[in-house]
């Protein structure tokens, strides 16, 4: 039974490389489209805030696909608008060691194929896209951002397209709720609300949510939830489901600017400072690269990268292990610069 096109649920990449139109030695009236609708190995920026990831297509992520799907060469994506198909021979596809080729025979008695022959001969459309569902996948979850690797695709169409689906490192995707589940399943380093500098010497206290609106959380609109997010280094979700969620505040509520001390408190806390931070231990170098980046816009280096490590304290009669001592010791400077930036409570 054949599948309506997914116009919702599937989702389409473009990529840039040159498309060409080829003359027919003996068909004067076809004209042979070739182009790549994938490319592999080429790493692209998708999404935006806590939704953008780095992506990839794996060599013979669509070896199957192209031996099995009925495919068909659209324009725009329009199931209305075909101007080849697989089953008939008309659109050929190809792995090689470039991407996905695809080769078509647009019939110039078509007028429509005819009109698209002419638009990428004259180079006014140059590009291709192609619809897909994924069948396998990997996810490095770990970098920064999150890295996909496209193992094995179902191909829907291949597309010429005007305006790609997306571009580079634009955040229009179309993204299925299991991408999302995964990105989600992260915590969230929300975007700054504000890239100004308060005074270096500018006085810090950890602000509520009194200190930002009037209303409760619950009352809030999912826009202003995020921008008071925007004030705090990391979120469980987006937006956040209480303002107690919110994790290590760096910016002056009143009008969103970083606060110098409120940057070293946070970084003290992500330390172990006062006990440290309830963060995730996948979530603390994303973390930390952010606040490190404040550092750097007060002139500061930031302190090296180290992951937590707390151990209970020695038995009677033991000596403590050499990592605890560290540790501890690492929480007392800690501390004690908190007590000379005035930002101890």
């Amino acid at each position: 039974m054949n599948r309506a096109h997914p116009e919702i649920t599937c989702e389409r990449r473009h990529v840039e490389w040159p498309v060409e139109i080829r003359s027919v030695e003996e068909r004067q009236d076809t004209r042979t489209l070739v182009g790549y609708a994938a490319v592999f190995d080429r790493p692209a920026l998708i999404g935006s805030g806590a939704l953008r990831f780095r992506e990839r297509v794996a060599r013979g992520a669509f070896a199957k696909t192209i031996q099995e799907a009925d495919v068909r060469l659209l324009v725009n994506h329009d199931p209305n608008h075909v101007l080849a198909r697989t089953t008939n021979g008309t659109l050929r596809l190809s792995e090689d060691e470039v991407g996905l080729r695809v080769e078509a025979d647009l019939d110039l008695a078509d007028h429509e194929a005819a009109l698209w022959a002419r638009r990428i001969e004259r180079g006014v459309v140059n590009q291709m896209s192609f619809a897909f569902d994924v069948i396998r996948e990997d996810w490095d979850l770990e970098a920064d951002p999150p890295e996909r690797t496209l193992l094995e695709v179902r191909l829907w169409d291949v597309s010429v397209v005007t305006f790609p689906a997306y571009v580079d490192t634009v955040a229009s995707v179309r993204m299925d709720d299991r991408v999302r589940r995964v990105l989600e399943s992260r915590g969230v380093v929300p975007s700054d609300v504000s890239e100004e500098l308060a005074p270096e010497d500018t006085p810090w206290q950890a602000p509520s949510l009194s200190d930002f609106t009037d209303q409760p959380w619950d009352e809030l609109s999912d826009a202003e939830k995020r921008r008071i997010a925007g004030h705090f280094a990391w979120a469980p979700e987006m937006p956040p489901e209480r303002y107690t969620d919110l994790k290590l505040p760096h910016h002056r509520p009143e009008d969103g600017a970083v606060v110098w001390r409120g940057v070293a408190a946070a970084m003290a806390a992500l330390f172990g400072a006062r006990g440290g931070v309830d963060i995730p231990a996948a979530d603390r170098r994303r973390v930390y690269e952010h606040l490190a980046r404040h550092y750097r816009q007060f002139d500061r280096e930031p302190p090296e990268f180290k992951e937590a490590s707390w151990f209970p304290a020695p038995r009677a009669g033991e000596e403590p292990p050499e990592e605890a001592v560290r540790a501890r010791l690492l929480r007392l400077r800690l501390e004690a610069l908190e007590r000379k930036l005035g930002i101890w409570r």
